[in-house]
This record gives C-alpha cells, sequence and structure tokens, in this order.
C-alpha cells in the first residue's frame, strides 16, 4: 500500500494561485467570473483561492 501522491495530469495548484493572486494585485476590482475566464479554472475554485488568501466577498454599495 502506497500513501504517495502519484503523478497528475493538469495544472499544478501552485501555478493557479500565483496567478490569481497577480491578477488580484494588479486590479483588486477584478471579479473572480472574470479571472476564471482568463486562466481557464473554475469559478469556485478562484473563490477558494482567494478566501484561503484572506480575501473575502464583499457587497460594493453606490453612494450618491
Amino acid at each position: 500500500f502506497d500513501v504517495k501522491d502519484a503523478p497528475r495530469s493538469g495544472k499544478p495548484f501552485v501555478e493557479d494561485i500565483d496567478k490569481i493572486m497577480e491578477i488580484v494585485e494588479s486590479d483588486c476590482h477584478v471579479s473572480t467570473v472574470s479571472i476564471a475566464q482568463e486562466l481557464n479554472i473554475a469559478q469556485k475554485t478562484v473563490w477558494n483561492h482567494l478566501n484561503k488568501a484572506g480575501y473575502k466577498k464583499k457587497l460594493d454599495v453606490c453612494h450618491t
């Protein structure tokens, strides 16, 4: 019985995190939808990474 991780296909997990953080740092008002589309990953994946990095969902309220 081997408990080591076997090699897997797909993009590395860390690569996604680095790219997401790069995008957020360059534009703090970017949406999770646009990040997901740009990186070709699920929006939920983007949200999970941002949440783990300490970002929280925030509703912008327009003041008139």
